[in-house]
């Protein structure tokens, strides 16, 4: 296969966003000689789901969830599996029958064509009825409609995140910017159940993004939140928040805790849980004022935050809580992000059972870099 052919780059630009995935499978099935099937990501990330064959294969137990899960390329035998991502966004896997000497050009294409996918969201069904295992409540739509994706990646942060339960969640939500100098991270933590939950949510968020966008503090951005939700729910719903803003050169890191999840950080091998100053939940009170923190946060530490719905689970008939979110950090040191959220569901999975969780849970990971890909 040639260095990333110029035909496939054009081809991928010319589709039609409901056939951009099958116009380029059709075309590499040309030029390869061999079958390809494109394999979408399933919204627990437990699962490969395939977009003509609807076959699935499990992301812990198979030759194309280890090219997930590594985001490596894997040739085994006569076939061959890259990973399908964008800028840290893990959308699937791309496998040809056949072995492929220039696994680099693939993936180069693969990644055009997961930028191609994230574009265009959900402006076809075509991809969110394949990665789609169960139907999804209407709370969680609204809930994932507002999130930036699962994972994102760049010279000064990896950051990843799940929700469970993946097809029903509603209150617990993430968000994450960047601009030149700030990287922000919002961790939200939400009261009540179904689409009244999926909406404090949503105004929550909105609240905070467009303080954000106006360039205010971080302080400032929990107040403007806090007096959006309070004005409509006159304090009869609430919402949790951790808000986090990096700054790449000063390598500074500010938090607002607003009756937050649980923040770990790890560094050097060492976990510990980060104690916040604790203020009030956005909207319990009208005009509540929020301070900022600055947290010792280093080059190279990782940070963890869970809602109550990780950290509050029993497993064997004690709570999860602090001593186990600390053993799993360990567990999975050598992880990249995604994988540790992967890794802290899996464990928790056996606490839930077949139902899932009682409770939202979400998990974020960042690891912190700043400058690596300037160094």
């Amino acid at each position: 296969m040639s260095p990333l052919s110029p035909d496939l780059a054009r081809l991928l630009e010319a589709s039609p966003g409901h056939r951009v995935a099958v116009d380029l499978i059709a075309a590499l099935h040309v030029e390869l000689q061999a079958p390809v099937e494109l394999w979408l990501v399933d919204y627990a990330q437990t699962r490969l789901i395939g977009l003509q064959t609807a076959e699935e294969a499990a992301v812990d137990d198979s030759w194309v969830g280890r090219c997930f899960a590594g985001q490596v390329a894997v040739v085994d035998g006569g076939r061959t599996a890259v990973p399908v991502t964008t800028r840290g966004n893990r959308v699937g896997v791309l496998t040809a029958g056949a072995a492929v000497a220039d696994t680099g050009a693939l993936t180069s294409v693969c990644a055009l064509l997961a930028q191609a996918i994230s574009s265009i969201g959900s402006a076809t069904r075509v991809f969110e009825s394949t990665r789609r295992r169960r139907p999804m409540t209407v709370a969680a739509e609204l809930q994932w409609a507002l999130l930036p994706g699962q994972s994102y990646a760049d010279g000064d942060a990896t950051i990843a995140a799940l929700l469970e339960p993946a097809y029903s969640i509603a209150g617990d939500c993430y968000d994450w910017s960047r601009d030149d100098r700030l990287l922000q991270l919002a961790v939200l933590d939400g009261t009540g159940r179904g689409v009244p939950a999926a909406l404090a949510a949503t105004l929550a968020l909105g609240a905070l993004r467009n303080a954000r966008f106006a360039g205010t503090s971080l302080s400032d951005q929990a107040a403007l939140a806090d007096q959006a939700v309070y004005a409509h729910h006159g304090g009869d719903a609430f919402t949790s928040a951790l808000l986090l803003q990096f700054d790449t050169v000063s390598h500074e890191v500010r938090v607002v805790d607003a009756g937050s999840p649980i923040l770990f950080l790890q560094r050097d091998g060492r976990v510990e849980q980060v104690e916040l100053e604790a203020q009030l939940p956005l909207g319990m009170f009208e005009e509540t004022l929020y301070v900022e923190q600055v947290i010792d946060v280093r080059p190279g530490d990782r940070l963890l935050i869970v809602s109550d719905g990780v950290h509050g689970v029993v497993l064997d008939g004690a709570q999860f809580g602090t001593t186990g979110m600390e053993q799993t950090l360990r567990d999975g040191r050598l992880l990249a992000p995604a994988e540790v959220c992967r890794h802290v569901l899996r464990r928790l999975r056996g606490g839930w059972g077949e139902d899932g969780p009682n409770d939202d849970a979400v998990v974020v990971c960042l690891d912190w870099h700043p400058g690596l890909s300037r160094a």
